[in-house]
């Protein structure tokens, strides 16, 4: 549903759309939440957590061509979780282990809440059968 606004003397035409912007605020959360969210960057962190790797090596690694994995390095590189070097024409990169200590800290601070909601659902589940007399 499209919402109308009235500045001064001006409105806006019916039907138009106003979008309120959020404070921009990050914390890197996103950057890395975003990059962890497809199959093949979690599979360069994976690889990377043995050591650092050549572009060669991990695109190797991963099946694909040097020009769809420095895609994928460019969204690490953006998140920070990844740092690299070029020695004449090879470049090696790196994994940094920061940024994903505080995406694991921010999960873990919310697992306690979620274990107890999982808890609260199966004693609910119990209860139900018990009083139904499904064993």
């Amino acid at each position: 549903r499209a919402h109308q606004s009235t500045v001064g003397d001006v409105q806006d035409p019916p039907g138009a759309l106003i979008l309120r912007h959020m404070v921009k605020y990050s914390d890197g959360l996103d950057a890395v939440a975003s990059a962890l969210g497809h199959a093949g960057r979690r599979q360069l962190v994976a690889t990377l957590t043995n050591g650092p790797a050549t572009s060669t090596q991990l695109a190797t690694a991963l099946g694909i061509g040097l020009p769809g994995l420095h895609k994928h390095l460019a969204v690490l590189g953006a998140a920070e979780l990844i740092a690299s070097r070029k020695v004449g024409r090879v470049v090696t990169h790196r994994l940094l282990v920061e940024p994903l200590r505080r995406y694991d800290a921010w999960l873990s601070a919310r697992s306690d809440f979620w274990q107890q909601q999982l808890d609260a659902l199966a004693d609910s589940f119990h209860t139900a059968t018990d009083r139904e007399g499904v064993r």
